[in-house]
Parts: C-alpha cells; structure tokens; sequence
C-alpha cells in the first residue's frame, strides 16, 4: 500500500511539474511537427495535401497507368445507390446437445427455446421428445444426443 502511495505521490509530482502530453505538445510546436501527421496546404486551407506515414523517402511519388490528376479529374453528378433487397433468412439449424446427469427435457427446452412467440412449454417438450423418437419426455439418458430443431420445423 505504501508503495502504491509513494507512485502516486511521484507521478502526481511529475504532472505538475509538466512533465507529460503537454510538454511533448510544445515541444512538437516548437519543431513546427505536426501532431496527427498531416500537413496543410497553405495555398488551399483546410485541404490536406499530404498525409506522412514515416519518414520521407526521397523516392519519386507513385503514378498509376491511366490515372488522372485530381484536379484535372471530369466531375460527375452523385448517383444513390440501388437499393438492395435484403436476403431471406436461412432457417437456423438443428443443435445437437448432449444431456448432462439431472437435465430434463423440460428445462432444456425452456432455456433452448426463449422467442416470445413460443408455443406452451409442454407442446414444445412434446414436439422435441416426438423429433427424437424418445417414448416419453422423461426418457432421457446422461450423454445421450438430443437434436433440438427450430420451432419452425417443430411446428410447421
């Protein structure tokens, strides 16, 4: 705890000392650096007219085939975009689960199956014991495999 303190106590010293972001601050300005990297162009304000990733390389800069200075660029009316028509769901699929010693069908159910439009609990429970063949929905073995399909297969 002490320790903590005493770290506290030196860094809170060193902030008001300046030490810090705004000692770095003013020495970037005295260095005239700019502090996000991009430079402006001062004959069109508030374009930037380079971004500096690292240091200059001297090479010369990289011109593509066929590309067009941008100010020589034609302009062109925005066009909206088409509109897209969304793609249809797939049905979700089946989940396999493996029963664990004392889980019911019951409780698997209830925590599988949680859409507000659920059919009762026990025509759910019914509907999955049918699905995988069991005689009874009490039917059930440690580590045996329950196939547990959408309500929209369940009932269709």
């Amino acid at each position: 705890m002490r320790t903590l303190l005493g770290w506290l106590l030196l860094f809170g010293l060193a902030a008001s000392a300046g030490w810090g972001f705004s000692r770095w601050r003013a020495a970037a300005e005295t260095r005239a650096e700019s502090l996000t990297g991009v430079s402006v162009d001062e004959e069109r304000p508030g374009i930037p007219a380079r971004v500096l990733l690292g240091g200059p390389s001297g090479a010369a800069p990289i011109q593509l085939e066929g590309s067009v200075p941008l100010d020589d660029a034609p302009l062109r009316p925005l066009q909206a975009p088409l509109p897209v028509e969304p793609a249809p769901s797939p049905l979700p699929a089946i989940v396999e689960l493996t029963v664990r010693p004392g889980s019911t069908l019951s409780t698997l159910c209830q925590e599988f199956y949680t859409e507000p439009d659920r059919p009762p609990l026990n025509d759910v429970v019914a509907a999955v014991a049918r699905w995988n063949d069991l005689a009874s929905p009490n039917d059930l073995r440690a580590g045996q495999v329950l196939e547990l399909p959408p309500l929209a297969s369940l009932f269709p």
